[in-house]
Parts: C-alpha cells; structure tokens; sequence
C-alpha cells in the first residue's frame, strides 16, 4: 500500500514536471522529486536552472507564467478597445494623413495594388480560406487545420458587429487619392481581417510549430506579406494605415486567443505535440 501511495506521489510530480517540460529524476521517492530539464523545456531549457529545482517550484513558475499571459491579453484587449473607440469618436487618427500620403508618394498606384486587393474579396478570399486549412495541416496538424475555420469566421462576424458601430468614414479625395468610390465604412478593414486570418493566422503556426530556420523565415515572409496588403489598400485610398494597423492587432488578438485551444502537431521537428504553446504528450504518441 505504501508502495502505491510512492508511486501515485511520483505520477503527480512527473506530470508538474511534464507541463513546463521537465522530466522527474527521482521517480517513488516521498521528498518533492527534483526535475532535471528537458531539451523541450521553457526558455530552452532555462539554461540557467540546470541544477535540479523542485517540481513544486517548476509549477509556481509556470502559474506566473499562466497569469502573464492572462495580464497580457487583458492589456491587448484594453488598448483595442480604447483605439477603436478613438476611430468611433474621429474620422482618422493622427498621423494618418501625413503617413498615407507618404505610403502613396513612395508606392504609385498599379495594377499590383489592385491585385492585391481583390486576393482578399470573394471567391478569391474563400480559396485562401481552404489554402489555409491545407497549409496549416501540413504545418501543425489536424487540429491546427480545424481552427482555421472558428479563426476566419470570427474575424468575419466581428466585422460584420464593429463596422456600423464604429462606422468609421472613408478617406476623403480632398486628403489624400481614392481610386474610384469606395463603399461602406474605412474600420475595421475586411480585407486586413481576411489577409490575417489566414496569411496571419499560417505565420503564428509556422512560428510555433516549425524548427528552425522556418519558423523564424515564413513568418517574416507572411508579415512582408501582410505589410504590401496593407500598403495596397492605403494606396488604393480605400483605408487609413490605423484602420489596417488595428485590424492586423485585433486578428491576431482573436488568434492568440484561440491557440490555447489548439494541439500543435510539430510534423516536421520530430518533437511531441503541442497544445497552446505547452508541450505534452498525446496519447498513443
């Protein structure tokens, strides 16, 4: 009995162990078991904390951590609110004037722009939809697939609320050049939302998910990606660089939100699955 009792002792400081990637080096004893870290570990490691530390002291760290996170989101969520409140109360932010005029000096308008635009419209925004849940199967799995539809249609629906209720102008011909006549409200962009959830939403897996030097190139090219998308629009005359700015912070606010939720699968680093950024094991794995 004693025995068994040991042993479910050291079943729980393995598991503490295993959530901040560290491994149990003192398996049954009935003194707190002192982890030693795994390659998998927080920060590589903590190369700092190779001496063995207790798995108690592994857990406050990693509840520090857990209330980090939480505190910063909190202070993502206050500032977008406050911004988009500043785009209800205001036709444009400062700044946006002399910055777009800048962006159209330097960038003349093309047939690029105009491409670039209409990727993110309908039907070529629904092909980037199932390009994306392609693209984030083969980067991080099935799971990581599978939220790329919550991640696209919330981005939607959120536009479909903020839109006439920040109802936000667009820019005026007298301030800067508009191609055509544009339609509809400057915040939040449909297009940024679109180009996020999915060019946005592959560049947070491959940040997570791929081993070096991919997660750290894609995402650069993704985030290139994105900034000629917005420079497009600003162009276009459509939208003002805040308007793109703060649709790109709310995307990847709404994604960040989801990841905790979705099991990374590191199909190309030979390592564990992921979920929400924590290594773990799977089952069966």
């Amino acid at each position: 009995m004693l025995r068994g009792v040991e042993s479910r002792r050291a079943s729980c400081n393995n598991f503490l162990c295993a959530g901040v990637g560290l491994r149990s080096t003192e398996r049954g004893a009935s003194k707190p078991v002192a982890c030693a870290p795994s390659r998998e570990g927080l920060f590589g490691t903590l190369r700092a904390g190779r001496k063995k530390i207790s798995c108690v002291e592994r857990g406050s760290f990693l509840a520090m951590r857990t209330a980090s996170k939480a505190a910063a989101m909190a202070l993502w969520a206050g500032g977008l609110a406050t911004l988009i409140r500043l785009a209800k109360a205001m036709p444009y932010l400062p700044g946006d004037v002399s910055l777009a005029r800048a962006i159209q000096a330097l960038l003349p308008y093309g047939p690029w722009a105009e491409f670039v635009t209409r990727s993110a419209e309908p039907p070529a925004s629904i092909v980037l939809l199932f390009a994306t849940v392609a693209l984030a199967y083969l980067i991080a799995g099935e799971h990581a697939a599978a939220f790329s539809i919550p991640v696209f249609f919330g981005l939607f629906f959120f536009y479909v609320w903020a839109s006439p209720y920040v109802a936000q102008p667009r820019p005026s011909p007298s301030l800067i050049h508009v191609v055509g006549n544009p339609s509809g409200f400057a915040f939040p962009s449909i297009f940024a939302l679109v180009y996020v959830a999915t060019f946005g939403y592959l560049a947070v897996l491959a940040a997570l998910a791929l081993p070096r030097p991919w997660r750290i190139v894609i995402p650069a090219l993704l985030g290139l990606w994105l900034a000629v998308g917005a420079a497009a629009r600003v162009v276009m005359g459509a939208h003002w660089p805040s308007d793109l700015l703060l649709s790109y912070l709310a995307g990847f606010f709404w994604i960040f939100l989801l990841m905790p939720l979705v099991a990374l699968r590191r199909r190309f680093s030979g390592h564990e699955p992921k979920s929400g950024g924590e290594g773990h094991k799977a089952s069966g794995a």
